[in-house]
């Protein structure tokens, strides 16, 4: 039996520290399709990749993430942010 890695891809750039712990922005995709390579699926941010994160999260969710995307947030409270957000995750099991 053959093993499949999963890397975590971000779709808006993860150095913007608004989106980068964000779990809408983040979709696990095998080592193939999350390689830098020029020709896969996840470089193609105009069209098939960004078609799927438009049903995955609706036309509306995906401009909120899109406008997240563009806000300056520190990498320090970007953190906080997201522990505050499994801190909520754990209280809710």
């Amino acid at each position: 039996m053959g093993y499949c890695w999963f890397n975590c891809s971000h779709y808006w750039n993860r150095q913007h520290y608004s989106t980068r712990y964000d779990f809408d922005n983040c979709v696990a995709l095998c080592v193939s399709c999350h390689t830098l390579d020029r020709d896969n699926w996840e470089a193609d941010r105009k069209g098939e990749y960004r078609a799927f994160m438009i049903k995955r999260l609706g036309k509306k969710g995906f401009k909120d993430l899109e406008i997240k995307h563009n806000q300056r947030v520190k990498r320090r409270d970007a953190i906080i942010e997201f522990m505050e957000l499994l801190k909520v995750g754990k209280q809710n099991k």
